[in-house]
């Protein structure tokens, strides 16, 4: 059920616990990719995997759920790159 996992996805995301959330969204990339791939993308840039965040921006093309990856990224202290499309880590 696409609801529940997303819920507990997005319960394991809000306490924390990215590699968790991230790990559960994988499992449901076959059934529903977008919501799958958004969280994945923002779990990555939580755990600093600017990798990993840009392939989750590759696989959506869904234009708010982009919007969505990137504005946690950056937030997260990454920066985009609206000529490349991609996300890279800011050096501290």
């Amino acid at each position: 059920d696409k609801e529940e996992w997303l819920n507990t996805a997005s319960s394991l995301f809000e306490s924390g616990r990215y590699a968790k959330a991230q790990a559960l969204a994988e499992k449901h990339l076959a059934s529903s990719p977008v919501d799958a791939w958004s969280m994945i993308g923002r779990t990555a840039c939580a755990l600093g995997n600017a990798e990993k965040a840009n392939e989750a921006l590759n696989k959506v093309n869904e234009r708010t759920t982009r919007g969505d990856i990137v504005y946690y990224c950056v937030g997260k202290g990454f920066a985009y790159s609206i000529a490349s499309g991609a996300l890279s880590k800011r050096n501290k």
